[in-house]
């Protein structure tokens, strides 16, 4: 049953190839394939030998049809060889660069212990989520700049309270922005205050 399946689907799935690319085909190749799959459906199915013939004969009949296919639509096959390498190139792109987009916002201060480098890690944050803003990112944004300030509510003592506020009050105000955008206005309220 598997392979008369199989042998259904490849009919119907180069009834599709024709109809997408039967404008850059020549005429004859089209009449070629037409005929060609037209012979083949009829034959599997409603022929009384197809449906009681041995796996055996159906495998090779199969195996002649993409054989005899091959002759009639030389053409046909290079354009699919061609779309299917430029759609694996199109896939493979989009793979690297979601794999170098993964690295960009990677935090480059794995656990920051001093309240210097606290510090750091909060306004690399803040940088971070300025990235995402300009780039219309507003959830992952926000979720940079909160971790901003709760890494700078984590600092003890006076020593960097001038760098601590000035980054506070940018990752609120930008919060607010965030939250504008979010359709979330009591929440930009909240960081508005806060700023």
């Amino acid at each position: 049953q598997e392979i008369r399946n199989s042998f259904e689907q490849l009919i119907y799935q180069f009834f599709d190839h024709l109809g997408s690319y039967r404008n850059d085909l020549p005429e004859e190749e089209v009449n070629s394939i037409e005929q060609l799959l037209e012979k083949e459906k009829e034959w599997i199915l409603y022929s009384e030998e197809s449906s009681s013939c041995s796996f055996g004969n159906l495998k090779e009949h199969y195996d002649n049809f993409i054989n005899s296919l091959k002759e009639a639509s030389p053409k046909l096959d290079s354009i699919l060889i061609q779309k299917k390498e430029e759609r694996e190139k199109a896939e493979k792109e989009a793979a690297e660069a979601e794999a170098n987009r993964k690295d960009v916002f990677r935090d480059k201060v794995k656990n920051p212990k001093t309240p210097k480098e606290k510090v750091e890690a909060a306004q690399v944050r803040k940088d971070q989520g300025n990235t995402f803003f300009k780039d219309n990112n507003y959830e992952h944004a926000v979720t940079r700049y909160l971790q901003a300030i709760n890494l700078l509510s984590e600092i003890p003592g006076d020593k960097f309270t001038e760098d601590i506020n000035t980054t506070k009050l940018s990752c609120h105000l930008n919060l607010g922005m965030c939250y504008i955008n979010l359709k979330k206005y009591k929440l930009c309220i909240e960081n508005c205050n806060m700023a």
